[in-house]
């Protein structure tokens, strides 16, 4: 099982546990999204759950208590201080992290909580503090703020916790899996995480545990590193020169020889042998993702972790130029550097590692502007430098110059003036006409639909891609690939008319387990949908892709009725009508659609700030 895949499962596994045991198996047949390879696996684990009685007493999955503690529902609504607990986000190595609100500061920020039970563990406690040490040791734009370190009382016993930023977005995990990043995009994050290595390399602290979940994207472009459970004080004197040598204000953390620290797929070849690390592990891990970010798959694989210890120290990662035949020469050295064996061979600090990105990038960008603005037909004009014309211009004025009886004559002088007056006149009534409106933002989506036949509720043949030009056979079920060159909010709707003829809508997209419940895309961001199932009727299977640079207040006022009972239908009248208001305002503007059958890629793009473009299956 492929990390990202795990993730998925471990996810669903643990949504699937928050309900009722009555409940379970009807949410699980609807979050898996007719996924049964999903749901197979998450099966098997709430099997083993229940064979277990309790993970955390259950001796032999005591060493991945960590991923699968249940989550604490009851902290909910509670007020720690100045923090009022709104909402789980989620769980790390070091505990549990809620969304709360400071209600001293009238902010939102992320709390994370060693839970009471952990409080013995000796261990756990010291990575708990020394998170929170490390990470509150650094100011950077692209590492996670950390706002206060905390113990409060509570009837089960003390609480630790850590009050950091809330960075809103999603993993550069989630964004990984809805496919291979644009080439662009994965230069600027990790040019952007590398300038956050080098901010804590500085500070002697290596974070050791560098991979697409510890990576945060924010709408905004920004990328924020996260969880420095796993950090490490380094001696000042191991690092390179240029460094800041100060000892920093917390003593020295030594993990013993052989130890083994971090995520199996991102360590380094000293790190995975249980070696000293230091900064430059954190440059073969950040190379690991971006060998992910630009082919979509892992560098070094194996069925077990010790498969993959083994291929990291063992062996070299495919080229890039299998994944990716036309990638820069520059792009493979960067990436090769990155994952050297060993590290005198590496980047020796992330700040030259950064250099090289950028460096990179900017050249892309400006080899593609010339190659957008070039025009093959003035390359001959373009030859006449502005020497040349200082030179023929030099020629004329000695003439014009030396002639002794050189005088305007009074009409040619008096028509000059005339014309001067003009051009005033001219350049006025320019600038006082009402100016016309500036014409409307363009908005750009694609997207592909991945196509599974089946036949009486199983699949047949493997998925295919495919374009909504064909017929699909009822039963079949399909699911929407989508990516756009923008930021901007998505949303999909089903259109269904039933046998008495009304119109209904159902809300497919956003959904709670795909793309963190948001809308929101970030630019290059490649989502793939959940899986939808084409209806028995006959006829006509009607979609509505409404593609945003703001959110749209009413779809998202009906981002609730997307849940196991209602299965995304707007029953609320209210809510119907102000969705349906708001189809007739924007279905009706004019879209240029393009279809490359080759790639099975359909463009959508369209004046202003929103676009709605209605994708129409027929159905036999």
């Amino acid at each position: 099982m492929t990390p990202e895949r795990y993730q998925q499962v471990n996810q669903l596994f643990h949504e699937t546990l928050e309900q009722a045991a009555e409940r379970r198996e009807e949410f699980l047949e609807w979050a898996s999204g007719g996924d049964r390879s999903l749901r197979v696996e998450v099966e098997r684990m709430l099997a083993a759950h229940e064979r277990a009685g309790s993970f955390l007493n259950a001796p032999v999955v005591a060493a991945i208590a960590d991923s699968l503690t249940q989550p604490t529902d009851s902290l909910i609504g509670q007020e720690f201080g100045h923090y009022r607990i709104l909402s789980r986000l989620g769980a790390g190595g070091m505990g549990e992290v809620f969304l709360a609100e400071d209600t001293a500061l009238e902010r939102r920020v992320a709390l994370k909580l060693l839970p009471p039970e952990f409080t013995t563990d000796r261990d756990r406690l010291r990575r708990f503090a020394q998170e929170a040490k490390a990470a509150s040791a650094l100011n950077h734009p692209n590492i996670v703020t950390i706002h206060e370190i905390g113990l409060t009382k509570t009837a089960a016993g003390d609480l630790h916790f850590i009050a950091e930023e809330f960075v809103e977005g999603q993993t550069l995990r989630q964004q990984i899996k809805q496919g291979r990043l644009l080439l662009s995009l994965a230069l600027d994050i990790a040019a952007q995480a590398a300038n956050a290595l080098q901010a804590a390399h500085t500070a002697n602290i290596v974070h050791r545990d560098i991979k697409p979940e510890n990576i945060m994207l924010r709408p905004d472009g920004f990328i924020k590193v996260l969880d420095f459970g796993l950090a490490k004080l380094i001696e000042p004197q191991r690092l390179q020169s240029g460094f800041d040598t100060a000892a920093p204000t917390f003593t020295f953390n030594r993990t013993l020889p052989g130890t083994i620290l971090g995520t199996a797929a991102y360590m380094s070849p000293e790190q995975a042998r249980g070696l000293e690390v230091d900064a430059r592990s954190d440059i073969w891990s950040l190379g690991v993702a971006l060998y992910e970010m630009l082919t979509g798959q892992a560098p070094f694989k194996g069925e077990t972790i010790t498969d993959i210890i083994v291929s990291i120290i063992d062996r070299e990662p495919p080229p890039l130029s299998q994944s990716l035949p036309q990638a820069p020469p520059e792009l493979e050295r960067i990436v090769m550097k990155m994952l050297a064996k060993s590290r005198d061979e590496r980047y020796q600090t992330a700040k030259d590692l950064a250099i090289d990105l950028k460096k990179l990038k900017q050249r892309l960008e400006f080899d593609a502007e010339l190659a957008r603005f070039s025009n093959p037909e003035t390359t001959g004009a373009q030859l006449q430098t502005e020497a040349h014309v200082a030179r023929r211009t030099a020629a004329r004025v000695p003439a014009a110059a030396t002639s002794p009886k050189t005088a305007l004559p009074r009409a040619l002088l008096i028509a000059a003036i005339m014309l001067v007056v003009a051009a005033i006149g001219f350049f006025t009534w320019l600038s006082l006409r009402p100016k016309s409106p500036s014409p409307a933002p363009e908005r750009l989506i694609s997207y592909s639909l991945t196509v599974q036949k089946m036949r009486d509720g199983k699949e047949i043949e493997a998925p295919f891609e495919s374009t909504a030009s064909q017929v699909f056979d009822s039963g079949w079920k399909f699911r929407l690939n989508l990516t756009s060159p923008q930021s901007g909010h998505l949303y999909l709707l089903n259109e269904n008319l039933a046998a008495n003829g009304a119109i209904s809508f159902y809300l497919l997209f956003p959904f709670p387990t795909i793309n963190n419940g948001l809308a929101q895309m970030i630019a290059g961001q490649r989502l793939q949908t959940g899986w939808y199932v084409i209806s028995e009727q006959k006829g006509t299977e009607r979609l509505w892709l409404i593609w945003s640079a703001q959110p749209i207040n009413e779809l998202d006022a009906v981002k609730g009725v997307v849940n196991q009972k209602e299965k995304g239908l707007i029953s609320n009248p209210g809510q119907l009508y102000a969705v349906r208001e708001f189809l007739n305002k924007h279905g009706q503007s004019p879209l240029e659609v393009k279809t490359e059958e080759s790639a099975k890629l359909t463009s959508v793009a369209g004046q202003g700030e929103t676009i709605v473009h209605l994708i129409e299956l027929e159905r036999r």
